[in-house]
């Protein structure tokens, strides 16, 4: 209680999932979680993370949020929303895939990269959700629609918790969570990860 900040985490148990020929996806989720719901555009949620001094970034198991004390409550209203609600705009999706692409390719000219995805394909094995090898062909083939059914069917209230730190107690905390995220059903439909 020292430090008037209090931090956020809507986060999901995922087990490890092979991503196969669109190996690459599932950093994409994480990447666009935070660029549109249907109230913001990506450009809306910038401004007003920045404008509670905030910061908001997403994971493809969750989210993190911080801000002062003060502005904590619109900055959950703003995790709530993220989270119940990314919408994934496509225009969004293009050009973050675009970004991995050249993050990929520029791969191979970093000793250190290439040590790296070498090491876990060694490691846990091709075979296995860490030992898989995401690149440009691969990365290519990854659709919006692949990222956005991921966070459907993996978003879910039943999968999900929200752990709260910093200047809250458990009576506040609790209050927050039941406010913002009580209601919460998940998605409409039935969904897969396959759908």
């Amino acid at each position: 209680h020292k430090i008037p900040i209090v931090s956020a985490q809507g986060k999901f148990d995922i087990p490890p999932i092979m991503q196969g020929d669109i190996a690459g996806y599932q950093d994409l989720v994480g990447e666009l979680l935070t660029s549109g719901t249907p109230l913001h555009s990506k450009e809306q949620i910038d401004e007003l993370v920045d404008g509670l001094g905030a910061r908001l970034s997403g994971a493809n198991d969750g989210l993190y949020a911080s801000s002062l004390k003060k502005n904590f409550p619109q900055v959950m209203n703003l995790v709530y929303e993220v989270i119940a609600s990314a919408n994934y705009p496509r225009e969004e999706f293009e050009k973050a895939k675009i970004r991995m692409l050249s993050q990929i390719g520029a791969r191979a000219d970093d000793p250190d990269q290439i040590a790296d995805v070498v090491g876990h394909a060694l490691t846990f094995g091709k075979g296995h959700p860490y030992g898989e090898v995401v690149t440009e062909t691969t990365m290519g083939k990854a659709t919006r629609e692949d990222v956005y059914q991921y966070y459907r069917y993996f978003f879910q209230p039943q999968n999900g918790y929200l752990v709260l730190v910093g200047d809250i107690d458990a009576k506040e905390g609790k209050a927050m969570a039941e406010k913002y995220f009580g209601a919460w059903k998940g998605a409409d439909v039935p969904v897969t990860k396959d759908a």
